[in-house]
């Protein structure tokens, strides 16, 4: 029983971590998207855009979610080792596999929003450098 409690435990942790890393990841991207969201193009040509913390911003995000996935899979690494070597029987399976789906649609969900946040980054960056051009 009490290898049974651990094993809830340390899946409620997993799960925990996961989805604060997802919540601080979203509301960086959406930190950013008001950021370039709240220029027009008359402010394109006025402002400069410091895109090195603008990427390094990206990059910090996307650390967070990679991070957040090795332990996801160490913990279900784990999981699964409790489940042979313990032999807590098969229904314990649903657990692992739950946790896989909720935080593989997370994981879907956040690439797309980052992949949206670099692609309207390049926009504007292409705009500015029209303008320059012109």
């Amino acid at each position: 029983m009490n290898v049974l409690l651990l094993f809830v435990v340390v899946m409620l942790l997993n799960v925990t971590y996961f989805i604060l890393s997802y919540i601080s990841s979203e509301k960086e991207l959406k930190e950013m998207h008001k950021f370039f969201d709240s220029l027009s193009d008359e402010h394109a040509e006025k402002e400069e855009l410091d895109h090195i913390s603008f990427l390094r911003k990206i990059g910090k995000v996307g650390d967070k979610i990679r991070n957040a996935f090795y332990f996801n899979a160490s913990i279900l690494a784990l999981s699964l080792f409790f489940i042979y070597v313990f032999q807590l029987g098969a229904y314990m399976f649903i657990v692992p596999i739950a946790v896989i789906i909720v935080t593989n649609n997370m994981y879907h969900r956040i690439n797309r929003f980052v992949s949206y946040t670099c692609n309207l980054a390049i926009h504007k960056l292409e705009i500015e450098v029209l303008v320059e051009q012109d």
